[in-house]
């Protein structure tokens, strides 16, 4: 009977799933306290109706929002300004709507321009014309034009074979074979350019051919081969003063007279050119610009070509207004046609370059280039030219000088050698 009882007791356990006493009725709500009739919001504090929102201060409603300064309602655009109220756009000068386009000067965004040398390649360079550093030690203190300029000289007595004249020393003009009754012609190479530059060996030779003279290469490598467009050109004043130094000491030496001295300069070099016609008072013969530079050049400054830095200035423009200057500058101006672009030339450095061909073909020939006086300026930009004067030759030997050759003057050429058509 008492096995039958407890096989009894044993099926009913497995069939509740739990043995208990009698008098528990709910054990599943059992507890250590069995007063308790809700233990699943028992906390530290019973009295807490709500303990979720128990935090360090129980009377702020909002913890959430609990920053170092509670008075602030936007704490995310709290910056080093809480006034500010959108700091994320501060820059230095909060008045610039445009601070990503801010530049040295802010009214020249792109001053970025490609600017080829002397042997035609590319260089990209910053040519922003507002801040041009006025001194060489704010530049690049390494090029004097007293010691760096290098003066070649070639006569038909020494044509492949230079001689190095110096501005301070007179024997170095007297122990030479200088002759003060042959025509003295300087030549001056561009940027990026030295002692191999085109104008040296190209006009030299067309000069040997023609006759007895003194070719002196200007050599300011030093200064100009640099990818520094800027130090370059700020040094075109410079070279023309060395320049002109060693004019004073070839006539303190020999006695020869400035009628008998022409100057002839490339790009950079033509404005030398013209800054040694300055240190002469304007009375050398003759200042020949050739597609005088354009970039960072303007009309008034003291270092540009100028009709009056000689006797009798003349410039060829062959790439005006993109890498030379565009408007006259000399008493003579040549816009061969119409000088920005030239016939059997693609690109602008080849344009560019053409004027020294040019010049060096107008030394020898005798198919001179002729060219007919336009009434201005105005009509030269817009591709014509009404004859108002007399013909004039461009270039050749000797210049222009007291023919009365004035003004602005168009011609055409031929796309290859020879490029005069007479």
């Amino acid at each position: 009977m008492k096995l039958t009882a407890a096989l009894a007791l044993l099926i009913c356990c497995l069939a509740v799933g739990h043995c208990q006493g009698p008098e528990d009725p709910e054990p599943w709500k059992k507890v250590s306290d069995p007063t308790d009739p809700e233990p699943w919001k028992r906390v530290s504090d019973p009295t807490d109706p709500e303990p979720w929102k128990k935090v360090s201060d129980p009377t702020d409603p909002e913890p959430w929002k609990k920053v170092s300064d509670p008075t602030d309602p936007e704490p995310w655009k709290r910056a080093s300004d809480p006034t500010d109220p959108e700091p994320w756009q501060e820059v230095t000068d909060p008045t610039d709507p445009e601070p990503w386009k801010k530049v040295s000067d802010p009214t020249e965004p792109e001053p970025w321009a490609l600017i080829p040398d002397g042997a035609g390649h590319l260089h990209i360079v910053n040519i922003n014309p507002v801040n041009i550093p006025e001194g060489e030690d704010e530049i690049e203190p390494l090029f004097n034009p007293e010691t760096d300029v290098v003066f070649r000289m070639y006569t038909r007595r020494n044509p492949l074979h230079e001689q190095l004249i110096r501005w301070d020393d007179p024997s170095s003009i007297s122990n030479s074979n200088f002759n003060p009754a042959n025509p003295t012609r300087f030549l001056i190479h561009g940027w990026v350019e030295g002692e191999d530059a085109t104008l040296h060996w190209v006009i030299k030779d067309h000069y040997m051919r023609v006759g007895d003279f003194n070719v002196i290469n200007v050599d300011w490598g030093a200064g100009a081969q640099t990818i520094n467009y800027i130090a370059a050109r700020n040094r075109v004043g410079g070279v023309g003063m060395i320049v002109s130094r060693v004019i004073d000491t070839i006539r303190a030496t020999t006695g020869q007279s400035l009628d008998m001295i022409n100057v002839v300069g490339f790009s950079l070099g033509g404005h030398a050119a013209g800054n040694a016609g300055k240190g002469q008072n304007g009375l050398l013969n003759s200042v020949i610009a050739l597609d005088p530079a354009g970039p960072l050049f303007s009309q008034g400054q003291a270092d540009i070509l100028s009709a009056s830095d000689a006797i009798y200035t003349e410039a060829i423009y062959t790439n005006a207004g993109n890498l030379a200057f565009d408007a006259p500058l000399a008493q003579a101006n040549f816009y061969p046609n119409y000088g920005r672009s030239q016939p059997g030339c693609i690109t602008s450095i080849c344009a560019h370059n053409r004027v020294n061909e040019l010049f060096a073909e107008s030394v020898s020939t005798a198919n001179h280039f002729i060219a007919m006086e336009c009434a201005d300026y105005n009509e030269i930009l817009n591709g014509g030219c009404s004859s108002v004067g007399p013909y004039a030759k461009m270039g050749g030997e000797p210049s222009n000088r007291g023919l009365g050759v004035r003004g602005v003057y168009y011609l055409r050429t031929n796309a290859q050698s020879p490029f005069a058509r007479g």
